[in-house]
């Protein structure tokens, strides 16, 4: 009767180091890496850390001189409109020259073909692939000298870019949610599928 017993108690004490464990790592993980985010105007640095801070989805925001870098809370990608939206309110405005690899996902007005984003983006630096979702797409840049957010919309035309950061060259995302990516496989929180890789 004992040997029961202890066997019970002894699994109770595994599944609390479990879920101790599992909220150290959770409380670990509670902002992705930060997000550089140049932008132009004259807002003051703490006028422009709070504007952005008013984001949903921002973690935590540090800003020197004309670039923030911006870590959003885990597994939220940051909107660009969004962020522009809140700078706007400081007279500051992001500056798209960032590398495309940071980029998750594309929004545009009407959903495009595989051959208009393979036309529109072949000739642009570090262009790897690119493929239609949902009402918008996603594309893959890569190496030390690739084209800019900037060049992309110019392209193709996109409305809004969902900004990420990648781990090893790859990043998780929600085929349903654009706004959702993170750096591991795990379940997207708004609908619960589990997250696909994507190349970064």
């Amino acid at each position: 009767m004992y040997h029961g017993i202890g066997a019970v108690v002894s699994a109770v004490i595994e599944w609390v180091k479990r879920l101790v464990l599992a909220a150290l790592f959770a409380f670990a993980q509670e902002t992705d890496p930060p997000i550089p985010l140049p932008f132009t105007g004259g807002g003051a640095e703490s006028a422009v850390r709070d504007a952005l801070a008013k984001v949903e989805g921002v973690g935590h925001v540090a800003v020197k001189s004309s670039s923030a870098q911006v870590a959003m809370k885990c597994g939220v990608a940051l909107s660009l409109e969004e962020a522009g939206k809140a700078l706007a309110g400081v007279s500051c405005k992001p500056d798209e020259a960032i590398a495309a690899s940071w980029a998750s996902y594309f929004a545009t007005k009407e959903p495009p073909t595989a051959e208009a984003l393979k036309k529109a983006l072949s000739g642009l630096k570090g262009f790897k692939s690119a493929r239609p979702e949902g009402s918008g797409f996603r594309a893959v840049f890569d190496g030390a000298e690739q084209a800019t957010i900037a060049d992309v919309r110019k392209a193709t035309g996109a409305t809004n870019v969902f900004l990420a950061p990648a781990k090893d060259g790859a990043r998780y995302i929600c085929l349903t949610h654009p706004e959702i990516a993170h750096l591991a496989e795990v379940r997207c929180p708004r609908c619960g599928v589990t997250l696909s890789k994507e190349l970064a």
